[in-house]
């Protein structure tokens, strides 16, 4: 018999001890029910098409210079809600030098900076910018960019907090990995710089490569529904997205480099930007186009900046702009949410949450899920993390449901409790900033609002302690 669902209202509903009883019998979300108290109580939500300023996803913007960014244009990005910012680190004045202590001095300020200013970043680190007057393509040698990789690996690794994302960069023109000038279009040389940068890769941060080609080369097979070990670290930047056949040479192979790129995306992190096309006749600029490629190559992130005419300028026309903005990255709405009503001392409390992932592709960076009880009358806020809940794995198109037997600590007040969910950062660090905290895609409404003072959505419903 299929599990029944909880009432489609938005308002609290007591539902009927047989309705809490099929539910307690329903799996779902690797918790135990075989003991779950029953869910007495239950509500529901209301989706919204806002797009909330979340970390890790969405539009992004450049700094133009990493080192040198200003703490005013941080702040107007921050207040004009982007979360996440493309962020060049230029090295040219140390292609045939070792880095100086007073530059990784500086890139700790400027982390510090973007910390304050409540951002999270595309990290590529290049030796030039040929678009830039009196810049040239040139690169550093093999043994420089180890060199420089072994002395940045340790002020990355501080700062992993604040990094989404880290473009593999290095080699070539704006460190996309072609036409370098000291030979590093070798393989074995693309390899040893490949090396270089999974062992300066901060813990639990991803690794973006340019060329379908590189990745095919060392992993003939994507890595699928593996989500550990380094492989599933490494993804695609795509720097010419829609832009032609080819996407001006991404995929010089056609439809298998895509096929490939499209199941790689499906676990390890796909974002870019677009580019100013060959052909404008040849490019894939309308709305059709990237809904459905947005969706196919499970898009984290696109720049905002680059190339407008041909496409955002485009979307926004034909009216999918905003689809386009809500759906990149993940996307979590919360559905329903059911658990016990009244609890004595010592006894446990049953839940049982649905939430769907609405985005494009999956959270990559670990977070927790957090339970709270807000007590009513002292305002006392207790946190409980939901243990072994991964926000990670709610792929895109899926709807989740997690059920849980869950033991209150001692000590709380008796009393009404009112229950919020939370998906603060992982870092102690950011963990207490709203502005690093995911926002579900749910309307406020009477008791079911965002609380920005916690950081996290009132549910609705109340838990009684007796």
């Amino acid at each position: 018999m299929p599990c029944p669902r909880p009432p489609s209202s938005p308002l609290l509903r007591r539902t009927l001890p047989l309705l809490a009883v099929l539910l307690s019998a329903c799996g779902g979300g690797g918790g135990s029910t075989s003991e779950l108290p029953p869910l007495d109580l239950s509500v529901s939500f209301v989706g919204t098409n806002q797009d909330f300023p979340n970390p890790e996803r969405g539009m992004t913007r450049s700094l133009d210079s990493l080192i040198t960014i200003s703490d005013a244009r941080l702040g107007a990005l921050s207040a004009a809600g982007v979360r996440l910012a493309y962020a060049p680190l230029r090295l040219d004045a140390w292609r045939n030098a070792s880095l100086p202590d007073s530059l990784l001095s500086d890139l700790g300020d400027a982390f510090a900076r973007v910390r304050k200013a409540g951002l999270k970043l595309v990290l590529r680190v290049s030796y030039n910018d040929p678009s830039v007057a009196g810049s040239d393509s040139r690169d550093a040698t093999l043994p420089r960019i180890r060199e420089h990789i072994a002395r940045l690996a340790p002020v990355l690794a501080a700062n992993a907090d604040v990094i989404a994302y880290w473009q593999a960069g290095f080699i070539g023109a704006w460190g996309e990995w072609h036409t370098s000038t000291n030979g590093l279009d070798d393989p074995s040389a693309r390899l040893a710089v490949r090396d270089a940068l999974i062992a300066a890769l901060p813990a639990g941060r991803t690794l973006q490569f340019r060329q379908p080609a590189d990745l095919q080369r060392w992993y003939p097979s994507p890595a699928g529904t593996n989500t550990t070990g380094v492989q599933a670290r490494i993804g695609l930047h795509n720097d010419c997205f829609l832009a032609d056949d080819t996407d001006v040479g991404t995929y010089p192979d056609g439809e298998s480099q895509r096929n490939y790129i499209r199941s790689l995306s499906a676990t390890t992190p796909f974002g870019g930007e677009t580019c100013e096309p060959p052909s404008p006749a040849r490019a894939r600029s309308n709305c059709a186009d990237i809904l459905r490629e947005g969706a196919e190559y499970h898009v984290s992130y696109l720049g905002e900046e680059y190339y407008t005419p041909t496409f955002h300028d485009n979307w926004a026309a034909q009216g999918c702009l905003n689809t386009v903005r809500t759906r990149l990255g993940y996307r979590f709405e919360l559905i329903s949410f059911a658990h016990t009503g009244s609890i004595a001392a010592g006894q446990p409390m049953g839940l049982r949450l649905e939430v769907a992932n609405r985005g494009w592709a999956r959270l990559h960076n670990a977070r927790p899920v957090q339970l709270l009880l807000r007590h009513e009358t002292s305002g006392q806020v207790t946190r409980l993390p939901l243990a072994d809940v991964d926000p990670r794995q709610w792929t895109p198109g899926q709807t989740i449901r997690i059920t849980r037997r869950i033991t209150l600590p001692a000590g709380l007040p008796a009393g009404d409790h009112a229950l919020l969910l939370a998906f603060p950062d992982e870092d102690p660090r950011l963990s207490g900033d709203i502005r690093y905290a995911i926002r579900p895609a749910n309307a406020d409404q009477a008791d079911q609002a965002w609380d920005a003072g916690l950081a996290a959505f009132a549910l609705g419903s109340k838990v009684t302690l007796r």
